[in-house]
Order: structure tokens, then sequence, then C-alpha cells
């Protein structure tokens, strides 16, 4: 029996339309009851037909709260404390900062620059509406809290129904929980005020969602209603949901405050993640309220990435080629690239030249409820349309989920982690194997060039290899450290998984050693080259003045000017000591070179 194909919906772009339209809160999909007696591979998805535009399941929350009810309140954090009446609100002076030393801790968290509303911060905000560390305040106490953080809200509004709304069992208290959603509500909804929105609109990031089980997939590509996507929840069906920022403007960047309060991020998480550093670094970190991730991401330069592979193609094929030959008792003596003539080397060595990109950095954040966040500093797409970065969207999804099988779909968060830390690993790889292909075109320029072999082609691949080990080194530590400790990354598939990408990673480490071996190798060999041809000037200069030394005897004896020397009044003489030093030169000559084998 056939796989069966998950029902798939992904949204492209849409015709603008407003935020508040009437069926914005009307979900885009409605399911089937499951039934025991169906098997599993007729269980539907339905969409909508009549809807065509992006829409989002409104967040699941412990209140009956609501966005437009949030948009009515103020924040006046620039006087949170002050007394005196709010323009339009009903603002009050509180007893909180009248009669009672004020935290400034709790009274500053909204005004956090990163917007913390991780759990431990929020207990120490809510103790300070409680005052007596219980576990809910009464709307009065609220009430004030809120008007002593800055809090208010218009005039003609009906705090008594505002508080209602959020206390949903009616007990006349406010939980903990309560709280924290009217928190991040408030929050959100100042993110969105029409300068907000303004300042969103000359952001480049790119927001792609995908929310799936192993029957079914609903995907936003690209995300077009920000402040929808905010305000939603995973869906019930829904195993997992990924969410896909790529591109950070600065380090206030407005999506990723956003995110951190819609995800409760810790603040130094988030710092880390906007902060773009030039030196590459590796953690895993556990929080409260989720973790976090830090990967180098080292990818091949755009027009480089198919001359690598073309290159690293063919060099196996032609090992291949030697292999069966070899298997038919046939030895090939030619070597490819010794065959080559130096220009031809060279050119292939000028396209290697320049391999990588700078490294840049992948932030993952595995918030609670199987959300997983991933961050990748540039936009995936340029102006022009054009692939500029690490496409980690198309490795993962065009690649694998939204295939008729996809073993992603089919297991939870953790195997989506490890499946991005896999497509990183395995757009590095070309980066290493093709130092394969420049070592051997290395050797035969050495082999061919002699004493002219520049070492400065040495050098750079030298560095070359120590900026993919400053990579590869570190990313393998994390993974056998930190991230191998972790519990989830040790269960099922997940650990089978993890360990093949760490094997990959040791192969990798081991390669680079290998590689900066062969090239001291090649130094060693110019080294010997430019050694053997000195010794061999030197031989030649010895053996040239060893053949003068008997004209310089010569020379020397009939040149003291005595009376009487026959010799220097003979009619040929000078024939005769010409006869005498070419004699003794043969002489010499066959003594060294047939007698004596020195040259």
């Amino acid at each position: 029996m056939s796989e069966p194909s998950p029902t798939r919906q992904q949204h492209q772009p849409p015709t603008p339309s407003s935020e508040n339209d009437a069926n914005e809160n009307s979900p885009l999909l409605s399911y089937d009851t499951f039934q025991s007696a169906k098997p599993l591979y007729t269980l539907a998805v339905r969409v909508d037909p009549h809807s065509v535009e992006e829409k989002w399941i409104e967040e699941d929350s412990p209140t009956t709260l609501h966005v437009s009810d949030v948009q009515k309140l103020h924040w006046d954090h620039a006087n949170n404390v002050s007394e005196g009446t709010y323009s339009g609100s009903n603002r009050r002076k509180s007893t909180f900062s009248d009669d009672e030393a004020i935290d400034d801790e709790g009274l500053n968290i909204l005004l956090d620059p990163y917007y913390d509303v991780t759990t431990g911060r929020m207990k120490r905000l809510f103790a300070y509406f409680t005052h007596d560390n219980t576990d809910a305040v009464t709307y009065e106490a609220f009430q004030h809290g809120l008007l002593a953080l800055g809090i208010g809200y218009s005039e003609g509004v009906d705090f008594d129904a505002f508080v209602k709304k959020i206390d949903t069992n009616n007990d006349g208290k406010i939980s903990f929980h309560e709280f924290v959603k009217v928190v991040q509500m408030i929050k959100l909804a100042h993110l969105f005020k029409p300068e907000y929105n303004l300042q969103a609109k000359t952001l480049k990031s790119v927001f792609r969602v995908v929310d799936y089980s192993a029957m079914n997939i609903h995907t936003v590509n690209p995300v077009q209603k920000i402040e929808s996507f905010i305000f939603s929840s995973k869906p019930k069906w829904a195993t997992v949901r990924w969410v896909h920022m790529a591109g950070i403007s600065d380090l206030s960047d407005l999506h990723m405050r956003r995110l951190a309060i819609k995800y409760q991020l810790h603040p130094l998480a988030v710092e880390d993640c906007l902060k773009k550093s030039d030196s590459i670094r590796c953690k895993f970190e556990q929080y409260e309220d989720h973790a976090f991730l830090v990967l180098p991401v080292a990818r091949p330069v755009e027009q480089k990435a198919h001359i690598i592979q073309d290159y690293i193609r063919s060099h196996r094929a032609a090992l291949f080629e030697k292999d069966q030959a070899l298997g038919d008792g046939v030895e090939l003596d030619n070597d490819d690239y010794l065959s080559k003539k130096p220009g031809d080397l060279h050119d292939m060595l000028q396209n290697l030249h320049c391999l990588m990109r700078k490294p840049q950095q992948l932030c993952i954040f595995m918030a609670r409820n199987s959300n997983i966040l991933s961050v990748q500093e540039n936009p995936d797409f340029d102006e022009d349309e054009k692939e500029s970065s690490f496409k980690l969207w198309s490795s993962i999804y065009d690649e694998n989920m939204c295939k008729s099988y996809s073993k992603l779909r089919n297991h939870d968060h953790t195997f989506l982690v490890v499946a991005i830390i896999n497509a990183i690993v395995d757009d590095m790889r070309p980066l290493i194997q093709v130092f394969e292909v420049k070592i051997a075109i290395l050797e035969a320029l050495q082999a061919i060039e002699g004493t002219k072999f520049d070492t400065k082609l040495i050098s750079h691949a030298k560095k070359q290899l120590i900026a993919l080990d400053k990579v590869t080194r570190p990313f393998l530590d994390l993974i056998e450290g930190p991230l191998y400790d972790v519990n989830e990354f040790r269960t099922g598939e997940v650990k089978n998984y993890i360990r093949d990408v760490k094997d990959h990673l040791k192969q990798m480490a081991s390669d680079i050693k290998d590689y900066q071996q062969a090239l001291q190798a090649i130094i060693t060999d110019d080294q010997y080259t430019r050694a053997k041809s000195q010794a061999d000037v030197a031989q030649v200069i010895s053996v040239v003045a060893a053949l003068f030394l008997p004209g310089t005897f010569m020379t020397g004896l009939y040149g003291m000017n005595f009376d009487n020397m026959p010799e220097l009044h003979t009619q040929n003489g000078y024939y005769v000591w010409w006869v005498v030093f070419i004699t003794i030169c043969t002489i010499m000559i066959t003594y060294i070179k047939f007698y004596r084998q020195w040259i």
C-alpha cells in the first residue's frame, strides 16, 4: 500500500486587506472528527473554500481577553509613578507608589529594552502587586498595580467588565497565569501602535511559519499579517510549530522584541541573538521558559558553490576510474593533474581562492508547547530576489517536510532541531571536501614548477583550513558536550540522528587535520626540492672550480719569471699548455663521473 500524502495548504502573499477584517478570527482549518473505523490515511483536513486570505487561529488564553480590549489601555511608562491625571484616562495615584517603597526592578520590567516577560521576572512583578506572596490578587489591587506601572484606560471603558474577562473562573481574583497573559498582551499591543507599524514596513525580515503533524501540514510563506500571527497559537491538531525569521535589522529589532514577548524569551538569549559578533560562538543554554542554541553557519560563496560541487564530482570520478582499473589488473600511471598545463592548474586554484562567506550565527529557541523559533542574521533573498544567505527553509521544508512521507513530521520538536543542525553541517561539508581537490592541484603544481612554485598558495590554503577548524571544533564540542547531555537528545530516533551529526563533524575535524598534514608534506617536498636544487648548483660550481685548478696551477708556475724555464721559449708552448690542461680536465671528469660517480 502506498504511503498517504499529507494534506497541505500553503498561503502565498495575500492581497492587501485590513487587519480588522470581520473574518479575521474565524479559523482557517476545520477538522473531521477522527473515527476509529476509518483507516489513518483517510484523515482529512478541510480548507475553507471561501477563504483565500492568510488567517490565524487566535491564541489560547486563560482569559477571554481579546486584542481589541487591550488596545483600549494606555501605557504611559514615562510617568509610571507620578501623581496626577492621565490625559484621556481614569488614571489615579497608586497607593503602592505613595505609601510603600517602590521596587525599581519591578516598575522597570515594562521598560526593559529586551521586554523581559520570563516566568521568574513575572513572579517578582506579581509579588509587587500582591505584597503578601499570595497566588492571586483582588481586582482593586490589580487595578492599582496597573496604574503604578503607568497603565491606564480611556474614558468610557468599564474596568470591571475588562477585569472580568481576565478572571475567567469568576473567583474575584486574578491568578498568576492570567496576569502573565495580560502583561504579554499589553506589551504586544503597545508594539503594534501605528508608529511601530510604520517602522515594521522598513524592515527586511521575512517570517515563515509551518504547523505540522504526521498527517497534516499548514504553511504560511511568507507571513504578511504579522499582528495576527503574533496573537495566534499553534493549532490543537499540530504537533510542532516552526517559526523561521530571516534577517535582523539592529540591536532593537522590532520583530525580535515581539517574539521575545510572545514566547517569553530570556533577555540574555535575545541579546546574544541580536548582537552580531565577529567571533564564532557555539552555545547551548537552558532557561526556565525555553532552551537556547547558537550555531555558526559556514557556507560557500554563492558564485563558487556549483564550482566546488563540480570539482568534487570530477575528482571522485577520476578516483573511481583508477580504482576500477586496479580491480581489472590495470595500473594507470598518468595523473590527471600532472597532465594539465600549469596555467590551467592556476586557474583552478583561482576558482578556489575565496571559498567561504563570513560565518554567521543561527539562533534556535526551543519554547514551550513544542514551538521552535529559528533566527538567522541575513534575509533569505535580497532585493533582486536572488539567494544571498543560508537557505535553511529550503533545506528543511522544501527538501523534507513537505514530502509525501516525512520522517520529520513523524517526530517531535527536538527532531526538527536536529534536522536544522544537520542542514548546517551538510552545507558546510563541501567546503572541507573540496580541499582534497585543492591539495591534489598543489601537489601537481609543486611537482611541475619545482623551485618556481609559489609557497604563498600553501599559506593561503592553511589559513582557509584554520578558519574552517574554528567553526568545526566548537561545533563538535557543543554536540558532544552540552547538547548531548540533554535528555531530549538522548532518546529514540533523535539520539541516532544526533549521533550521525556528531560522526559527520568528527570526520570533518579529522579531514581538516589530515589536510593540514598534507599541506605540511607539500611544504616539506618543496623545501627538499629547493635544497636539492641548491646542492646541485653548488656541486656544479665545485666541479667547475676543480677543473680550473690545474690551469690555475700551471698559470702560476709559468708566471714566476725565472730565466731558466725552457718551456717559456718554446715556439708552440701556448698550444702545449692547452693540450695538457684539456687532458688533465678530461681525466678528472672521467674519474669524477664514471669512477666515483659523484655527478
